[in-house]
C-alpha cells in the first residue's frame, strides 16, 4: 500500500512537470476570425491539449459567471458578461470557437476569441454588401483571456490524466487479483492431485497384494490339475 501511495504521488508529479512544459510557450496572437458571415479582429492560441478538456474548461468558466453560451455556427457565444481581463467594469459580448488542429493532430487545439461591445456584432448572419463592413475594432485585452484560460485547461488535462491513470491501476490491480485466485485455484487442484496420488500409490500397493493373491491361487490350481 505505502508502495502504490508513493508511485501515485510520484505520478502525480510527473503529470504536473509535463503539463508545465507543454503550456509554457503558449501564446496568443491577433487574428482575423470568420463568424456568421463576416471577419472580425480577435485572437487566437494553440494549446496541447485536447478540444474537449478545452471548451469544457471554458464552459465552466462562465459557468461559475452564471451563464451558459448559445450555439452559433460553432462558436460560444456570451452576451454582456463581465471579463475582467478585457474590462474590469464594463461588459461585453464574447465570441469563442474551440476546434481541434487537424485529425491527425488529436491533442492540439485551436480556440478563436472575438470580444466586442454588447450587441455590437449580431447573431444573424450578415448579408452579402454588409460582410465588407464587418471588421469592426475588436477590444483590446483578449490574448489575455486566452493566457488566462491556460490554468484551467491545464486543471482539466491534469485531472483527466488522473482519473485515465487511476483506471489504469484499478485495472492492473484487479489483474493482480485474479492472478491470485488463479494461483489459489490451481494449488487447491493442487493438493487434491497429490491427495488422489497418494491414494493411487496406496491403491497400488493394495492392489500388487491381491494380484499376488490371485496368482498364488492360479499355480495352485494349475499344480492340482487331474490326470487320468
Amino acid at each position: 500500500m505505502r508502495y502504490l501511495i508513493t508511485a501515485f504521488f510520484i505520478l502525480a508529479a510527473s503529470f504536473s512537470f509535463a503539463q508545465d512544459s507543454t503550456f509554457k510557450h503558449a501564446t496568443a496572437k491577433k487574428s482575423y476570425i470568420e463568424f456568421n458571415g463576416g471577419n472580425y479582429n480577435g485572437y487566437e492560441i494553440e494549446l496541447n491539449a485536447p478540444s474537449d478538456i478545452v471548451e469544457d474548461a471554458i464552459k465552466q468558466k462562465f459557468k461559475s459567471m452564471g451563464t451558459k453560451p448559445k450555439e452559433i455556427k460553432g462558436f460560444m457565444v456570451y452576451r454582456n458578461v463581465l471579463l475582467a481581463s478585457i474590462d474590469p467594469v464594463k461588459p461585453v459580448d464574447a465570441f469563442i470557437k474551440v476546434e481541434r488542429k487537424s485529425k491527425k493532430e488529436k491533442d492540439q487545439t485551436l480556440i478563436y476569441f472575438i470580444s466586442s461591445a454588447p450587441g455590437e456584432i449580431a447573431d444573424e448572419k450578415l448579408k452579402a454588401d454588409a460582410a465588407g463592413k464587418a471588421g469592426i475594432t475588436a477590444l483590446e485585452n483578449g490574448d489575455a483571456f486566452l493566457l488566462g484560460m491556460i490554468p484551467a485547461v491545464k486543471l482539466g488535462v491534469y485531472d483527466k490524466d488522473l482519473a485515465n491513470q487511476q483506471t489504469i491501476v484499478k485495472k492492473e490491480e484487479k489483474n493482480l487479483t485474479n492472478l491470485k485466485e488463479d494461483q489459489a485455484d490451481l494449488e487447491k487442484k493442487i493438493r487434491k492431485l497429490q491427495s488422489d496420488l497418494e491414494y493411487n500409490v496406496k491403491a497400488q500397493e493394495r492392489q500388487t497384494i491381491e494380484v499376488e493373491k490371485v496368482k498364488t491361487k492360479l499355480n495352485e490350481l494349475v499344480t492340482k490339475k487331474p490326470f487320468n
